[in-house]
């Protein structure tokens, strides 16, 4: 049960990261398109 958990909060640290990483390209794409 406990791998279960850890394996469940690197994937959330994982997309989480995706998330911000996502979010920044969008922020940049929008700069550069004015």
């Amino acid at each position: 049960m406990r791998k279960i958990k850890e394996f469940t909060l690197q994937n959330a640290m994982f997309f989480k990261i995706i998330l911000v990483t996502y979010n920044e390209i969008n922020k940049l794409e929008e700069v550069y398109h004015d």
